[in-house]
């Protein structure tokens, strides 16, 4: 019986442990994600930007990815050795910073909130050829904007925006994370706050040119902004841990 028992005990412990290290390596891949996500984005914003901004850009997103890789091979070998311990405090703020990066996490901040409202007279029509109409692809460059400008977190109408997230028309809607969005759209992010102002109201930047065509837009510096976690499933076809 008590062979039974320290058997037992051990099996149970290896379940554990195989649930540990899968779980890290969902959250790792959330991560490599993230990164390519982020200097995908960046990409995305150079038209907009000087030739001199956008190599200090991509040099930061190449120092974020080396990082990012580093910590990843530090938290494999500690799982492969056992050693750090998954109870133990240093093991558990890590992935809580992983998690953090991955966006699966509640943040609250300084940073901004952007408001966005189609012209008044035509706040009836539902037209996705309508420059007058709020479109996707205008929350879509003002969320690049704002992760060039240094965003931690962002999220759109209580969604939050990770590297699966899309921006798109659905039918009379726009969609993100498989939920339909309408106006006022509302974004919130997290970072340096007049940074973030500040990329947004540059000449011929967003600001000016969906002014042009009478969208209203305010933008609002708060000490204390909120942007909650993504709550949708997370899937990957691709991605392999090796």
């Amino acid at each position: 019986m008590e062979n039974c028992s320290v058997d037992g005990g051990r099996e149970m412990k290896a379940k554990k442990w195989e649930i540990s290290v899968a779980l890290v390596s969902i959250i790792l891949g959330i991560l490599l994600a993230v990164q390519f996500q982020t200097q995908r984005s960046i990409t995305e914003a150079v038209p907009t930007r000087r030739v001199e901004e956008l190599a200090a850009m991509l040099k930061e997103a190449r120092d974020m990815r080396l990082n990012s890789e580093n910590k990843i091979k530090e938290l494999k070998q500690q799982l492969s050795s056992g050693s750090g311990g998954w109870g133990q405090n240093e093991t558990q703020k890590e992935m809580q910073q992983i998690k953090i990066w991955a966006g699966l996490e509640n943040m609250i901040g300084q940073g901004v909130i952007i408001t966005f409202n189609d012209h008044t007279e035509q706040s009836n029509m539902v037209n996705n050829n309508n420059l007058n109409v709020v479109q996707d692809e205008d929350l879509l460059r003002t969320v690049n904007e704002l992760k060039a400008a240094g965003a931690e977190a962002i999220s759109l109408n209580g969604q939050r925006i990770i590297a699966n997230s899309e921006i798109r028309w659905a039918g009379s809607h726009i969609l993100l994370n498989n939920t339909s969005l309408s106006t006022p759209y509302e974004i919130r992010a997290i970072g340096n706050a007049k940074h973030l102002e500040d990329a947004l109201i540059l000449k011929n930047g967003i600001v000016d040119t969906l002014s042009v065509w009478g969208i209203q837009i305010k933008i609002v510096k708060e000490e204390k902004v909120e942007v909650p976690a993504y709550k949708g499933n997370l899937t990957f076809k691709e991605i392999k841990i090796e």
